[in-house]
């Protein structure tokens, strides 16, 4: 990345397929999306696998404190991507994933072609636990006992057993810069709440033009966070969510894995017919 910070990232799929990008939930990485991206690839997709930074076996790394990690990320994203040259791309997101990928629809339209969304978060409970577990308790440890303690939490550890450079920055992260984006971080999930789901309002929402594939996945009874009201909400504002088929509860993964490849054979086919009319 522009800023050295190192993200690993495989690439599945015949190199003239249409350009897809598969994110994960949580803090996952490559290895939780590599069935899915074996599918896509094995039906005619180029599908780019990446761990965030951050996570799994990427760098730590916090820029200079003056943007959160979302932004960030979706930095690195779009970045990657052109590096690659798989700009623009169908973004396929779950959970964490699937904020990622509006968030990049957001910062350049340009480089999306089509959003497939999987299990996405929504509601007070959803905004409050997730800026406390992926950001906010780690201020409480940087308060208590500075990067030392982040150097010894469970998530870190995990970090530099997977990639033993970051053992040398984590000792070489500046305390104030990492509080900063992790504080800005945690406000920006916290102050969603009664969004129609984590970190996108509904004024942004609908202005994201694009094709949309609204997935709900997990079942019943949900967590409480990742809910099919949710998903219906998101289908409901999104413009580019088709009336009549917007929202998808799969049976099987073999169900997913299908609508997801015809959803992904369309948009990439309206997009070329886009390119055409110019």
């Amino acid at each position: 990345m522009p800023d050295g910070v190192g993200i690993p990232f495989q690439v599945l799929g015949p190199e003239d397929g249409p350009a897809c990008i598969l994110t994960p939930g949580g803090k996952g990485g490559i290895s939780q999306m590599l069935d899915l991206g074996g599918f896509l690839a094995e039906s005619g997709f180029k599908c780019l696998l990446h761990d965030r930074r951050n996570t799994e076996a990427a760098d730590i790394g916090f820029g200079d404190g003056s943007k959160a990690e979302h932004d960030l990320q979706v930095e690195d994203t779009l970045h990657l991507l052109k590096h690659l040259d798989m700009s623009p791309a169908i973004f396929v997101g779950n959970s964490s994933g699937s904020r990622l990928s509006l968030l990049c629809a957001l910062e350049e339209p340009s480089a999306v072609t089509a959003l497939a969304l999987m299990n996405m978060t929504g509601g007070k409970q959803a905004a409050k636990m997730l800026a406390h577990e992926y950001h906010l308790r780690y201020v409480k440890l940087l308060n208590r006992g500075g990067v030392e303690a982040l150097a010894n939490d469970n998530h870190y550890i995990d970090m530099v057993e997977q990639n033993p450079d970051n053992r040398e920055k984590l000792r070489n992260l500046d305390p104030e810069v990492v509080r900063k984006v992790l504080e800005s971080s945690g406000e920006f999930l916290k102050r969603s709440a009664t969004f129609p789901v984590v970190g996108i309002d509904e004024e942004q929402l609908r202005s994201i033009l694009c094709p949309a594939l609204v997935i709900y996945s997990m079942g019943e009874p949900d967590d409480g966070m990742h809910t099919a009201a949710v998903a219906r909400g998101l289908a409901d504002i999104l413009p580019g969510a088709a009336e009549d088929d917007s929202i998808l509860i799969p049976r099987s993964n073999l169900e997913l894995c299908r609508a997801l490849v015809k959803f992904l054979r369309e948009s990439h086919t309206c997009a070329k017919m886009g390119e055409s009319d110019h």
